[in-house]
């Protein structure tokens, strides 16, 4: 689908080293990341804003690609979205990706106190809308943009900022689970951006498809980054109290509504009514129990090794997949797994 070769990336989310967040940290791990051969970072909007760690990591490397993976689209103005794309964009030389997802209604609704709307149209206006902005910006192009969710017909000479010789604007990637913002990912997005709640299968027969068939042929090969959901044993647990953290993790996100689709995918909705039954009793360290040993494996690759667990990732993830991502807590694995990658330096697809 893309021809590209297969390349390491790194989250920098809120479980790291440090408990005082990945503002702190962003700028060592970005540059250990790089050291080890990473090809991207990817900062997510969590406990903690995305584009401000951004800022560290390009600052300490040199050719390491940073990207927001994801920032919440909704939470925001497409005009600040682009203002700060564009700033992180121009100060690292070209090298910012600007990674995009809705998040559900009750983030949007009561965590930001922004309005809800129809996600797919509000998302491809919203895309619409920041490749107009940067269209005027990079570009020259008048800003005319009319819509249900956004206008921007104003941004006098003044307020635009100041483009680089030779830049061109961020590419846009977009963050999905579901069907139709998947297909819509497809049609407009520069890259895709899978949730951590996968299975190489969900992968091969529902997402890949989806991508294809609403890809115009006559644009660019899209960019296919995949979290992998990876469980490392700690220095201070069993592998046994790793696998339990790791079911925590998938029935946290098994309880939610938006990703149902992925245990449907493999028969599993019984599943989910139950982890939505507890969810809402909030008997939330009932959930793993809900979990079997089958299931657990399904989703998640939990190794005591960390090149067993490389290894079982690139088997799993390796062909279908142009970049795979790592999670926050899996650092130990970056090393083993560039190892592999630079041995096996062939096509994905």
């Amino acid at each position: 689908m893309t021809g590209q070769h297969l390349s390491v990336d790194y989250s920098l989310g809120k479980t790291l080293v440090s408990r005082t967040g990945p503002l702190s940290t962003a700028g060592a791990l970005a540059a250990r990341a790089e050291s080890l051969g990473c090809g991207r970072v990817w900062t997510t909007e969590t406990a903690c804003d995305p584009f401000l760690p951004a800022v560290a990591a390009l600052g300490t490397t040199n050719q390491l690609v940073v990207g927001t993976g994801v920032a919440v689209a909704f939470a925001r103005s497409p005009m600040i979205i682009a203002q700060q794309a564009h700033d992180l964009h121009a100060f690292s030389g070209g090298r910012f990706v600007l990674g995009i997802g809705s998040q559900i209604k009750a983030h949007i609704t009561r965590r930001y106190s922004m309005p809800w709307g129809k996600p797919i149209a509000r998302m491809g206006e919203m895309i619409g809308a920041l490749r107009a902005i940067f269209a005027h910006w990079y570009d020259d192009a008048t800003l005319d943009f009319e819509g249900e969710y956004y206008s921007f017909t104003f941004n006098s000479e003044p307020f635009r900022p100041p483009v680089p010789p030779g830049l061109r604007p961020p590419p846009i990637y977009l963050a999905s689970v579901g069907p139709r913002m998947t297909a819509l990912a497809g049609e407009l997005a520069d890259g895709y951006l899978s949730h951590s709640f996968i299975t190489e299968a969900f992968l091969r027969e529902n997402i890949l498809p989806t991508l294809t068939r609403t890809r115009d042929p006559r644009r660019t090969p899209l960019d296919l980054v995949i979290t992998c959901p990876t469980v490392v044993r700690a220095a201070d647990e069993t592998l046994e109290q790793a696998r339990n953290r790791a079911k925590s993790t998938i029935g946290l996100y098994g309880s939610t509504p938006a990703y149902r689709t992925v245990l449907d995918h493999h028969g599993l909705g019984a599943l989910h009514e139950e982890l939505n039954r507890l969810s809402r009793l909030g008997r939330w360290s009932d959930m793993s129990g809900a979990i079997d040993d089958d299931t657990l494996d399904l989703f998640c690759v939990v190794r005591e090794d960390p090149k067993d667990a490389a290894i079982e990732l690139l088997r799993r993830f390796g062909p279908l997949a142009t970049s795979l991502r790592l999670p926050e807590d899996a650092m130990t694995v970056v090393e083993p797994l560039t190892a592999l990658v630079a041995e096996t330096a062939t096509p994905t697809r």
